[in-house]
């Protein structure tokens, strides 16, 4: 009797393993990436579009696809910006770049923010110089490509934006969005309006890391 009972249980089972739909799991759910934002002052003009439409794209994009979005910076300062309508939005840093483990996370995001070579933190190089050291896939756009310059990862790789770098070690390979391995550079940000290539560059982040 007991043997009978065993072999209908086990019977049951596996009907209602077979006839449960499974639930799907979402493959990025639990991986991070790693949003650097560069620390300066900005006129009004410059805080409603590099944090709301280049920074804060980026890390919708990235949600979207599945990913969680951490935020450092150098600092680890939190940023507001208004947007045209008057609306208060909050940037904060979740760390400082100092505290970062690049084995946490999954790939990086640089915007541009409108920082050029002088305003380079020691910490954002000292950053990239890890990240393309562990083979990390990585995104940068426009000033945010000097961070790669000065960290020296670009040598021998195809990158795009040259204002402001000098590179004879680096191949300069036009204004578009350009891949080469795990590094990805573009040129315009959304100052330069329809120019603007955050969302080609977040996409090919994604891409990259849903490999």
């Amino acid at each position: 009797m007991k043997r009978t009972t065993s072999i209908l249980l086990l019977a049951i089972s596996l009907v209602l393993s077979i006839c449960i739909p499974q639930q799907p799991i979402s493959a990025g759910s639990s991986d991070k990436v790693l949003l650097i934002i560069r620390e300066h002052s900005y006129g009004s003009n410059n805080q409603q579009i590099m944090g709301t439409n280049e920074a804060l794209m980026m890390k919708s994009m990235l949600e979207k696809a599945g990913f969680k979005v951490v935020i450092a910076s150098a600092q680890g300062r939190t940023f507001q910006y208004r947007t045209i309508l008057g609306k208060k939005i909050t940037l904060e840093s979740d760390l400082k770049l100092i505290d970062v483990k690049i084995a946490d996370y999954v790939g990086f995001i640089i915007p541009c923010m409108a920082i050029g070579t002088k305003n380079v933190k020691p910490e954002e190089v000292a950053i990239a110089k890890l990240i393309v050291a562990e083979g990390k896939p990585v995104a940068a756009q426009q000033k945010g490509v000097i961070i790669l310059a000065q960290a020296d990862v670009l040598a021998g790789k195809r990158y795009s934006y040259k204002e402001d770098l000098l590179l004879d070690e680096g191949i300069y390979s036009g204004q578009g969005v350009v891949q080469d391995g795990n590094i990805i550079t573009s040129a315009f940000c959304p100052y330069y309006g329809s120019k603007d290539q955050t969302v080609e560059l977040a996409q090919a982040l994604i891409a990259v890391l849903q490999k």
